[in-house]
């Protein structure tokens, strides 16, 4: 029997970037955390959250004038916080491949964290 790990499963590649976000759990209210996007890929996105969140939420990942939404896949908790495993809905997934670059929905531009290129979803 052949030893996978979890990477070895994945569709994508995943790009690591470390970069703190605000988390908005969309709802009535809005639950909103500071926290870190860990990784990305063209589908997903990894957050290091505080606490945990609703497996049925909508989240809303902010950084400068970006946005990025998704609904949790799993949520594991950890020494360190809890690690949200987000998959992106369609106006907000990653294209790209050597530079990786968050897609914006509504058409919004700023400067991406660590240099990352943004290219527009249409």
């Amino acid at each position: 029997m052949m030893d996978m790990t979890l990477s070895d499963l994945r569709r994508e590649p995943r790009l690591r970037v470390e970069v703190p976000v605000s988390a908005v759990v969309l709802g009535d209210p809005d639950i909103r955390f500071q926290c870190q996007l860990v990784d990305v890929s063209e589908s997903g996105a990894r957050l290091l959250m505080s606490g945990p969140v609703p497996m049925d939420a909508v989240i809303k990942i902010e950084w400068a004038e970006h946005f990025l939404l998704g609904s949790p896949r799993y949520i594991k908790r950890t020494s360190s916080g809890y690690f949200v495993g987000l998959q992106l809905n369609g106006c907000s997934q990653w294209h790209g491949k050597a530079s990786v670059s968050p897609a914006v929905c509504a058409g919004r531009h700023a400067p991406p964290p660590m240099g990352l290129s943004v290219s527009l979803h249409s």
